[in-house]
């Protein structure tokens, strides 16, 4: 009578160990659902592009109502490369590449944009090269044009020589005088150290250059734009290193010669670049400011995020943020904020590069819910960000040109599976994955079936 009750209580111990055991698994299982399923609200690496990009810009060149992808590479041998791309097929096909000399010691296409400099109705492309060095190379602004009764040609129509050891780091397109027509505006640092207009006359064929501001600084960043909701654009210039390090506003005011613009206001902050545009979706244009040390200095100023909007009669800090781990800094090798809709919000969204500590550097990605706040950040070192439509799906990707690797990496939200890409292509890399079965490909899912299969064999048995 004794020993049936012993196994009758070993019995239970038994049971109850597997029933623990069949909780933990069941547990675990849930544990491995829910932190291995993708967030929905988040960036994903969709594509890497084994292209060497410093700056990229995205527009519908050829008005098929489907956007085109130009890109300015780093110096790679002794040639700066300016691309087309198209994409098509799910790839990234190359359609156009021109070839810049450059016998520099470091070189490459410094900044690159589209608009329709000469006013005649189709948009030109416009290209900076330039070095901060004496070791000669080629340091130019070069406007492109597209080559009648062709798809995809284009060709230079105008060339300025910079001058020695100068870097056009930033240029823009826009009305920057408000008489209805298109200027280039381009801020040159080093030696340049100033902000020129470059406007096309009908008469002479070709663009007047004149200067806009001696900044004394380098100018890192140019942007044009209403920024203080009165009708007529501004330029927004962030600058650094020598004189001046902050952000300023520039309005046309008429007069002769050079000295038809002004500046009417700016904030010193470190070494800036500054970007405009609606931040909050109040109708209103604001200036995003990102800044840090002084050239040559490690951690003073601090580094700082700003938003400024003109009220009534002056520009106002309306929100920063400066509270960045020890040892993040911003300074020379930042790259400019950019500002789109990246997250399918009712607000755009804006991104900034900060070096966390030392190389190590980040993209955040930041929003209006409220109030401004972190949505996310990516690791990279980019030369450039840009915010844009490159594969038509309707969804802005934030594009990174990383110059740590010579990649050009896409992100976007929910990105959908490609059809099978072109095995003979080696421009882009697809990095997206085949949708699967979130829970078959959860690692350690096998194990845990498995195992639960096994007691309840057991149990079966028994």
């Amino acid at each position: 009578m004794i020993e049936p009750k012993n196994n009758y209580k070993k019995c239970r111990v038994k049971n109850c160990i597997i029933s623990g055991l069949l909780y933990l698994l069941c547990a675990t299982f849930l544990i491995l659902l829910t932190t291995n399923t993708a967030s929905s609200d988040e960036l994903t690496l969709k594509y890497k592009l084994k292209i060497p990009g410093n700056v990229v810009y995205v527009t519908d060149i050829d008005g098929d109502g489907l956007n085109e992808m130009f890109v300015g590479t780093s110096k790679v041998g002794e040639i700066d490369f300016l691309y087309l791309y198209r994409y098509q097929n799910c790839e990234y096909v190359r359609v156009w590449r021109y070839n810049i000399s450059d016998d520099g010691r470091w070189g490459g296409i410094t900044s690159l944009t589209v608009g329709d400099t000469d006013n005649d109705g189709e948009d030109e492309i416009v290209v900076s090269t330039g070095q901060p060095s004496d070791t000669g190379g080629d340091r130019s602004l070069r406007v492109f044009e597209k080559v009648k009764d062709t798809e995809d040609s284009f060709k230079p129509v105008y060339k300025y020589e910079i001058g020695q050891r100068t870097d056009p780091a930033s240029v823009k397109v826009g009305d920057a005088d408000n008489d209805g027509k298109n200027e280039i505006v381009v801020g040159l640092s080093w030696y340049g150290s100033k902000i020129l207009q470059f406007k096309y006359s009908p008469e002479s064929g070709s663009y007047e250059v004149s200067r806009v501001e001696e900044t004394g600084s380098d100018v890192k960043s140019i942007d044009i734009a209403d920024v203080d909701g009165d009708g007529l654009n501004e330029i927004v210039a962030g600058t650094s290193c020598w004189k001046d390090y902050g952000v300023r506003v520039i309005e046309y005011i008429g007069g002769e010669n050079n000295e038809k613009f002004k500046k009417v206001w700016s904030k010193p902050l470190g070494y800036t670049v500054a970007a405009t545009g609606d931040l909050d979706a109040d109708g209103k244009l604001e200036i995003l400011a990102v800044s840090g040390t002084h050239c040559g200095n490690v951690d003073t100023p601090k580094p700082g995020v700003w938003i400024f909007r003109y009220n009534i009669s002056r520009y106002m800090n309306t929100w920063n943020i400066s509270n960045f781990p020890a040892g993040a800094n911003f300074g020379q090798g930042g790259c400019n904020p950019v500002i789109g809709n990246l997250m399918g919000n009712a607000t755009n969204e804006f991104a900034f590069t900060m070096n966390v500590n030392g190389t190590h550097k980040k993209v955040y990605i930041y929003g209006f819910d409220g109030e401004f706040k972190e949505f996310q950040s990516v690791d990279a070192n980019p030369f450039s960000l840009t915010i844009a439509d490159s594969d038509n799906n309707g969804l802005n990707e934030l594009i990174i040109c990383d110059s740590f690797d010579k990649t050009i990496k896409i992100y976007e939200l929910k990105p959908e599976p490609p059809a099978e890409s072109n095995p003979e292509s080696n421009t882009s890399e697809n990095v997206t994955e085949e949708q699967k079965d979130p829970i078959a490909e959860l690692p350690g899912f096998e194990a845990v079936y498995v195992a639960a299969v096994l007691i309840l064999t057991v149990l079966r048995r028994r």
